[in-house]
């Protein structure tokens, strides 16, 4: 359906609502996974400050009174619709830091008495709860409430403080029942190579701990959502019945969150120190990212250092500052409700009757990714698999733009399968008829001459050498190291292929089967990624064979490595060209292929070791290992030498900006 022009023009009145004194951008995730600016989905209406020091958390009940843990004032306080303040109880809190209130009851995470108090509303202690008894919970673990949540069954779920093992579960009447949702380490190249260089105190410092949750929400299904600062992955977790992460690699996060919050739909809204607020869909979906860092600006809707977040059942947002002891209100925009409505839409599978909602968020950004995602879902639903092809490409749901092309080259088949029939029989047909007439006239002389003075250049006759090795490689092999049958000319002719055959699989490879966004290719990565490698594991097999007997020089290593990845040179552009008609159905016809490919090369490149340096079986099996020692060594090497000299650039820094700063 088009949206007409009169129609277009309403749409954009209603929604052209000026919001000058807005001092951030709002962000979206938009096609090809890059992040575009969108029009405001929250603006802050209002900023208070009560009576607070350093609060830690903050829950808005349903009748819409609002209860911070007020953890520098050691209290709880309670601030009525009304905006007035009463202290919630005269209980001595020690710090109270985390806060989660039901219909009927009130739980406070008092990480000072070790302990999550239970009140009533009127502010009565009902119980406290302490440090499970039960073996399971562990004889050294510590309990040190932060955070807390209930959920309908009045389970209650715990945040405690350096708990690895995940969030602390008990029932109703504080027994404990199990962990939930412990974090694994976030391991990186950088941390590996450290915890192997240092040994002592500083190798047991970067022992690989898993980091303990930060924060905790619930919603109405009783399904836990977590969050953990300084994970640089899946730092937002959203956990099944089972324990496992539905988030797995799909929600937007950031290493910087410390809260999140959801609202009536399932929306998951998380805000970092660095005072960006970032929402998802149910599903893990961006939707907006929105929000910034005040600069000593103090502009409403900024934030300074955000400790908690919390959202009402109006779907207004509330952001607990602990640095301004302020609570900022974010209100939803007109375009944000029109969001939430097609998405809400869209997660119950109503693709049909969601598409005028989502045409019009097109209408209002062009680039909104989701969109793209929902109306492909649309235009697939009503068979129109062109439109829905290219919505899924531009959406990257690689599986949704299988079923698409599927379609498609269906009905494509359909209609040509005879044509194409016919078409095979005519060539046939025209190449025996061709082959005769040259038996009898020798009509194809001359050509043939022409490839045979070809195949005698020299540069010709060596890269014709790769049929040879391919099925021949002892042979060949003797012939590149005894006869000197490949020039230098011809092997770097080879290696220079590899660069271009490499950016024609970035940029030709079928969407399907794609691994890189044509959008993102840097030239000078690819050809790192390319002749670093080689150039270190050639240089290391070379030192490494002079030091074993290996008969090898430097120039046999260069020409035979080049010819050793024939497999991969003849054949790698067939399968990138058969990547393009292929399905996930039929995914097998093009990795398998791969897989004979690398194994094919990688025999080639063994038989190259053994034979250029003449081993025997085992000694190639050594020369090998110890070559990728080397390369190993190389890296580490090369990893010591960037952080002295990053610590040294540090060093000249800090001393630049003190003599600046005494200036």
């Amino acid at each position: 359906m088009k949206i007409k022009p009169l129609t277009l023009l309403v749409i954009l009145l209603f929604f052209a609502v000026s919001y000058a004194d807005v001092p951030y951008k709002t962000y979206t995730m938009g096609p090809n996974g890059f992040i575009v600016e969108t029009r405001n989905a929250f603006v802050p209406e209002k900023v208070f400050f009560p009576s607070v020091m350093n609060a830690e958390d903050i829950f808005v009940d349903k009748d819409g009174s609002i209860y911070v843990a007020d953890t520098g004032n050691m209290r709880v306080l309670k601030i009525k619709s009304d905006m007035s303040e009463e202290v919630f109880s005269d209980y001595m809190f020690f710090m109270p830091t985390g806060i989660f209130v039901t219909d009927e009851l009130v739980y406070v995470a008092d990480s000072g008495s070790f302990s999550v108090c239970v009140f009533n509303k009127s502010g009565e202690l009902l119980k406290e709860l302490g440090r499970p008894s039960q073996p399971l919970f562990g004889s050294k673990n510590q309990f040190i409430p932060l955070k807390v949540a209930v959920d309908a069954r009045n389970n209650i779920y715990i945040i405690s403080e350096g708990s690895t093992d995940g969030i602390v579960c008990l029932n109703s009447d504080g027994e404990f029942m199990n962990y939930l949702g412990a974090n694994r380490p976030d391991v990186s190249l950088k941390m590996l190579l450290q915890r192997i260089i240092f040994t002592g105190a500083k190798g047991q410092f970067l022992k690989l701990r898993p980091p303990s949750p930060t924060n905790i929400a619930i919603d109405a299904d009783g399904i836990i959502y977590t969050c953990t600062y300084g994970l640089e992955t899946n730092s937002i977790k959203k956990f099944n019945i089972a324990g496992v992460n539905i988030f797995e690699n799909r929600i937007f996060g950031d290493p910087d969150i410390v809260d999140i919050g959801l609202d009536d739909l399932n929306n998951v809204y998380a805000v970092d120190s660095n005072g960006f607020i970032v929402v998802s869909n149910s599903l893990g979906d961006l939707l907006f990212i929105f929000g910034n860092k005040d600069s000593l600006a103090e502009r409403k809707g900024l934030l300074t250092n955000p400790s908690a977040l919390e959202v009402a059942g109006d779907g207004r947002v509330y952001v607990l500052d602990k640095e301004k002891n302020s609570i900022t209100v974010f209100k939803p925009t007109d375009f944000a409700d029109l969001v939430f409505r097609a998405d809400n839409m869209y997660i119950q599978g109503l693709y049909l009757q969601g598409k005028d909602e989502w045409q019009k968020v097109q209408t209002l950004n062009s680039s909104f990714l989701l969109s793209y995602k929902a109306l492909a879902k649309a235009y697939f639903k009503e068979g129109m698999y062109g439109q829905s092809l290219e919505y899924f490409r531009l959406s990257q749901d690689k599986g949704e733009y299988s079923e698409s092309f599927w379609q498609i080259r269906n009905e494509w088949l359909q209609k040509n399968l005879s044509v194409i029939f016919i078409g095979f029989v005519a060539v046939f047909i025209l190449y025996k008829l061709l082959r005769f007439i040259d038996r009898k006239k020798n009509i194809f002389s001359s050509l043939k001459l022409f490839f045979v003075k070809l195949s005698r250049v020299k540069l010709i006759n060596d890269l014709l050498f790769l049929k040879y090795m391919l099925f021949h490689p002892i042979d060949g092999y003797y012939e590149i190291r005894r006869k000197n049958r490949i020039s230098l000319v011809s092997a770097t002719v080879l290696y220079i292929y590899l660069f271009f055959l490499e950016l024609f699989k970035i940029f030709f490879t079928g969407f399907i089967f794609s691994s890189v966004s044509v959008y993102r290719v840097n030239l000078f990565e690819v050809a790192a990624g390319i002749y670093l490698p080689v150039a270190v594991l050639l240089l290391s097999n070379y030192l490494i064979s002079e030091i074993n007997s290996g008969e090898g020089r430097l120039r046999d290593i260069y020409t035979a490595g080049a010819y050793a990845l024939a497999p991969y040179i003849v054949f790698e552009p067939f399968l990138i060209i058969i990547s393009n008609v292929l399905t996930y159905n039929e995914a097998f016809l093009y990795t398998f292929p791969q897989y004979v490919v690398i194994g094919w090369t990688l025999i080639l490149l063994f038989l190259m070791v053994k034979q250029i340096h003449n081993y025997t079986v085992g000694e190639a099996v050594k020369n090998i290992l110890l070559t990728l020692f080397m390369v190993f060594i190389i890296i580490i090497i090369v990893f010591i030498i960037f952080v002295l000299f990053t610590q040294e650039a540090e060093f000249l820094q800090s001393i630049f900006r003190e003599v600046i700063l005494r200036e």
